[in-house]
């Protein structure tokens, strides 16, 4: 890779065959997918956590908003 190019990911859709989640938090939820890599291909599986994202908040005590 040249020097001057950064690497990033790219989008490539995969089959998934089955979700379950392990574990539903207050906050986030870890989910437990199995996934079909190419038609007719290797299955694999995945583990990854889940979350909302971030959110906005207002200080009532100072006026302000942040993010």
């Amino acid at each position: 890779m040249p020097h001057n190019q950064h690497p990033s990911d790219e989008f490539s859709p995969r089959t998934v065959v089955s979700s379950q989640t392990v574990y539903d938090g207050l906050i986030w939820d870890v989910l437990h997918d199995e996934v079909d890599l190419a038609p007719g291909g290797p299955r694999i599986t995945r583990d990854y956590v889940s979350h909302p994202g971030a959110v906005p908040w207002w200080s009532s005590m100072s006026g302000t908003a942040c993010c």
